[in-house]
């Protein structure tokens, strides 16, 4: 799709954003609603295509951490601040709360929800990327 995406619609360049922008959404209308797709027993996506019927909420309830887990609010810079020191997490989660459990040694693992995220290393003053990114927080299946 990518290489289709370059040949069609970015080959040559378009001479302004709105030009550019235009051609790739000649692009998407024809590999959406028209072009036929092998896999698709040769109908174009739209063809297949139906909403989902699960309704969403309109907002995620609060994540609750376990007690002992010590909690921050990740600022807009993507960092949160512990023991006087200030440790970037992610810019994606500026607004959220992170949750810390000891995990001994110094070093506390680093929570988004129930996902592992990191390790924050005191001694070294550093932030390590977690082992497993999925490492169920105790209590959260």
């Amino acid at each position: 799709m990518h290489r289709t995406l370059k040949a069609e619609a970015t080959r040559p360049a378009r001479e302004t954003a709105e030009e550019q922008q235009r051609a790739f959404d000649r692009f998407r209308a024809v590999y959406n609603e028209e072009r036929p797709h092998e896999a698709l027993g040769n109908l174009p996506p739209a063809a297949l295509y139906r909403p989902s019927e699960r309704r969403l909420p309109r907002r995620l309830p609060p994540l609750v951490y376990p007690e002992g887990f010590e909690l921050r609010r990740v600022s807009r810079h993507g960092q949160i601040r512990w023991r006087r020191r200030l440790f970037f997490v992610s810019e994606t989660l500026h607004r959220q709360v992170v949750g810390l459990k000891s995990a001994g040694g110094g070093c506390w693992d680093l929570y988004f929800g129930p996902a592992l995220l990191a390790v924050l290393d005191e001694g070294e003053g550093v932030l390590r990327p977690a082992d497993r990114w999925l490492k169920p927080r105790p209590g959260h299946r």
